[in-house]
């Protein structure tokens, strides 16, 4: 049996002919779906440019990223922790937990634990 690339594939089962590519499990198995933990989102032609930089330019742009990831992450976590507090802070005030959405009550949840409800006075969550 001829083995059939990915395109080929793609084709036969794009043009919905009748007949579909043959292939056994062994030839599957020559395959893999794994990516380098370094590499989830940028793809295989990226990371060749990024290789044929100096090394000077890719130390640059790799200090800058990791800068730039953590920056990220904390402007996140610092939005959260503002939203859980402005969240409990309308509870305790007043607003019932049934007008919550799902996602706010999953923030209260992540940032104090199951029983959040209590820190607002309330016995459950209603």
């Amino acid at each position: 049996m001829d083995k059939l690339s990915v395109q080929e594939i793609y084709k036969v089962l794009k043009e919905g002919g009748t007949s579909k590519p043959s292939f056994k499990e062994e030839d599957l198995k020559e395959f893999t779906t794994e990516r380098k933990p370094s590499a989830i989102f940028v793809p295989s032609s990226m990371e060749l440019q990024f290789s044929k930089l100096p090394k000077e330019v890719r130390d640059h742009y790799q200090a800058y990223g990791e800068q730039y990831y953590n920056r990220t992450i904390d402007s996140i976590n610092e939005t959260i922790d503002r939203r859980a507090k402005e969240l409990l802070s309308a509870v305790k005030s007043g607003l019932s937990c049934n007008d919550l959405d799902d996602d706010e009550k999953v923030i209260l949840r992540n940032q104090y634990g199951k029983e959040w409800f209590r820190l607002a006075g309330l016995e459950q969550e209603e």
